[in-house]
């Protein structure tokens, strides 16, 4: 997306970059901009303020008798043996006791100590029980993400899928649909394409396996999250949301098939897990809501999202800072920047009590929105020194010419306000970029972005370039 994709805050700095061209654009034109119809049926309106939740983020206290109980599990010393296979799962123990307080250095030290040993075998378990080799690989490239970045963490993933592929295909399915989605954040469409294609059709194998129909739900509800994400890119709202909608019915199949699976004795996902599965299909289906403009539905979901996770996972968990995230963005396009711009404080505060680290997508997406949200209530500056650090971390996850997108509309009015046409001009030019091979040279989208562009022309001196690039915009805003 180009920025903060909404009415409210395109309408607000559309109006500055306007503001700065009037005096020597040929004509005043005023933008119309169409709002999208809500729907028929009636939606109880959300609470008025968003005082309840930071209350609630506030006054959240950990269940200390949990903590103690796993701090006492993770100081006890690893069992006294000199098997690998019973060392692989002790330390596997001590990695999924680390991940339960958040502590995930911890859980990273001890998956890569599981490893060491879990290799010098030639077998450790046959599926995805704890000590296995495909578990413990799972899990650490997993671990591999939050601790190291995304381009380690894709790099990690992408290991795994390749080692397991043929083996144990069901194990990769859902590896592979993330993959997918982080292809996508770094801007390869094309990559993202293939990847859920290729699991569309390990899926379609692995149903028709002895044990398949157990986990099919699961993986379909895979696909459809990362098609939807798909959707989303390319503005496919409403095709989005029809694919959300399927991966929350299947959360609600898997749920009830693991609670079989489990009294069945086959492998299941401890119950915690598959509700957080359910949660991100849920949250998903709120971003396509809030793309189309349906913002009360929107905002009561990831209400819902939100005390459902806190209550699960706690504050310092990915859950929360994502919908903390998307709450952020809800009151973007409600035009109540203050508000958005706190919930995306503790969105990124989320992420980092979490252990996530800067070079994460959580943490990057996160300060993104943060920095843009600055930018609309007036603090320019810190949102500009906000960019700066974002492009140098997105630069050090960066996996050749694929890259976290840090460029925004915002961004292009955060360096103008600081007098730096120059980064200004240079987000433009990405942006123009990347929104024409989305959505097509005349797309309302790109038609913003050139807005925004001819302003960054005008400020460095380029006034004729500047004049067409805005009259060419106007065109396509007035009469989308």
């Amino acid at each position: 997306m180009a920025g903060i994709r909404n009415l409210p805050a395109v309408i607000f700095l559309c109006g500055v970059a306007l503001a700065h061209l009037q005096s020597w654009a040929q004509e005043t034109r005023t933008l119309k901009v169409d709002k999208v119809a809500m729907p028929v049926e009636t939606v109880r309106p959300p609470p008025p303020t968003i005082a309840d939740l930071v209350l609630l983020l506030k006054s959240y206290k950990p269940d200390m008798e949990a903590v103690r109980r796993f701090r006492a599990e993770l100081d006890s010393p690893i069992k006294d043996t000199t098997d690998a296979v019973d060392l692989a799962r002790e330390w596997h123990k001590k990695a999924l006791i680390a991940e339960e307080l958040a502590e995930n250095g911890l859980r990273y030290e001890s998956l890569k100590k599981a490893l060491d040993y879990v290799e010098r075998v030639n077998s450790s378990g046959a599926g995805n029980e704890v000590g296995s080799r495909l578990r413990i690989r799972q899990d650490l490239a997993t671990a591999t993400h939050v601790i190291e970045g995304l381009g380690a963490g894709v790099d990690a993933s992408e290991k795994f899928v390749a080692m397991f592929a043929a083996t144990n295909a069901g194990a990769v399915i859902g590896p592979m649909t993330a993959l997918a989605n982080n292809y996508l954040a770094l801007g390869n469409i094309e990559r993202a394409k293939k990847q859920i294609a290729d699991a569309e059709s390990m899926t379609t194998r692995q149903k028709a396996t002895r044990n398949g129909p157990y986990y099919a739900a699961r993986w379909h509800m895979n696909i459809e999250r990362a098609k939807g994400n798909l959707l989303l890119q390319q503005g496919r709202f409403e095709e989005a949301e029809r694919a959300f909608l399927a991966a929350v019915r299947l959360a609600e199949d898997d749920i009830k098939m693991n609670a079989l699976n489990r009294a069945a004795g086959r492998f299941s996902l401890i119950p915690e897990a598959v509700a957080q599965r359910f949660d991100h299909a849920r949250r998903d289906l709120a971003r396509s809501y809030l793309a189309q403009e349906k913002l009360d539905e929107a905002e009561l979901l990831l209400r819902e999202v939100l005390k459902s996770s806190l209550s699960r996972d706690g504050r310092n968990s990915r859950m929360v800072g994502m919908s903390l995230a998307s709450l952020s963005q809800v009151f973007v396009s409600r035009g109540r920047f203050a508000e958005a711009t706190v919930l995306a404080e503790w969105a990124d505060r989320s992420f980092a009590e979490a252990g996530f680290p800067l070079g994460s997508l959580e943490r990057m997406g996160a300060r993104k929105l943060l920095a843009s949200t600055m930018v609309v209530v007036g603090r320019e500056t810190e949102a500009a020194t906000l960019f700066d650090e974002l492009r140098k971390t997105s630069s050090a996850q960066a996996r050749g010419d694929d890259n976290f997108a840090v460029a925004t509309l915002q961004s292009i009015a955060a360096y103008l306000s600081v007098n730096r046409p120059a980064d200004a001009l240079a987000d433009g030019e990405r942006l123009l970029r990347d929104t024409t091979a989305l959505y097509g040279a005349d797309h309302y989208t790109t038609a913003e972005v050139r807005a925004f562009r001819a302003m960054a022309l005008r400020r460095s001196g380029r006034a004729e370039e500047a004049r067409r690039e805005l009259d060419r915009a106007v065109l396509t805003l007035v009469d989308p």
